[in-house]
């Protein structure tokens, strides 16, 4: 019992996502992505994300219904 205990608790940690920040105003697209050190545009953050990270924006940030930002994502309103 200890043991599956101690497995499903390590998938937890593995499956933990990790944020992008996006700052159109403050960002670069050489940055790391953090909150500290924010990307400049969607575009580069879409690139870089995959199925465990999320996109986060420090500004305002709106998409008309279903933007197509990468082939393999779609975000809606």
């Amino acid at each position: 019992m200890h043991l599956v205990f101690l497995l499903f608790v390590t998938s937890i940690l593995l499956v933990q996502a990790e944020q992008l920040y996006v700052n159109s105003k403050t960002g670069n697209d050489s940055n790391s992505g953090t909150k500290v050190q924010p990307l400049k545009t969607i575009m580069e953050a879409a690139k870089r994300v995959n199925s465990n990270k999320r996109l986060e924006a420090t500004h305002n940030l709106s998409f008309r219904r279903d933007t197509l930002i990468n082939p393999n994502r779609c975000l809606q309103q």
